[in-house]
């Protein structure tokens, strides 16, 4: 990952891009355990903004409800 702010849709578009060269045979033996690790690296990056903005989210209703 870069050294600018990643975002969520940035890392889910690599992941894309990463399981497409998979799928169609467009990536070096060599490179898949690279590549493998990189797209579970920007899988829990996505998981975590995801429950970073549910927390968010949450708090934003239960301050709402109060």
């Amino acid at each position: 990952m870069n050294s600018k702010k990643l975002t969520y849709n940035q890392a889910l578009e690599e992941i894309n891009q990463i399981i497409s060269e998979i799928e169609n045979g467009n990536i070096d033996i060599d490179n898949i355990s690279e590549k493998l690790t990189k797209a579970k690296t920007l899988f829990e990056f996505c998981q975590s903004k995801l429950k970073e903005t549910q927390s968010k989210v949450e708090n934003l209703l239960d301050d709402n409800n109060n």
